[in-house]
């Protein structure tokens, strides 16, 4: 037993001779500066006005579901076609607010948002 203490100690102490710090890595380079002008990259902005037209158009669609449902207190419209990537879903809360979101569109699930607002509801 003693000799398994020793022998622990010796390698203890071996270990702690032998300490070598690890090496210090560099730090990757800084990307070079990209300034931002308030337009982001991938929108065109001949297309903001079209942007404008169908974000109108979805709050207009929003409200007039509203509007059919007057027992309703909300009404929820998911646009599949505005945007290849993405689903926008657009809610309106009556007298309240309308608000629009952006799901991808591989993310989305309508069962699971049925599902949701279902046991909201009860």
């Amino acid at each position: 037993m003693s000799s398994y203490l020793a022998r622990l100690k010796q390698l203890q102490s071996e270990k702690n001779s032998l300490y070598i710090p690890d090496p210090v890595h560099p730090k990757p380079p800084k990307a070079p500066f990209d300034p931002f002008d308030g337009t982001p990259r991938h929108v065109n902005v001949k297309n903001i006005s079209d942007d404008e037209r169908l974000r109108e158009a979805r709050k207009e669609r929003v409200m007039a579901l509203l509007q059919e449902n007057p027992d309703a207190p909300r009404a929820i419209y998911a646009d599949t076609d505005s945007d290849p990537l993405n689903v926008v879903l657009v809610t309106a809360v009556r007298h309240v607010a309308v608000s629009e979101m952006t799901v991808p569109r591989v993310k989305y699930d309508p069962w699971r948002l049925i599902t949701i607002l279902d046991k909201e509801i009860h």
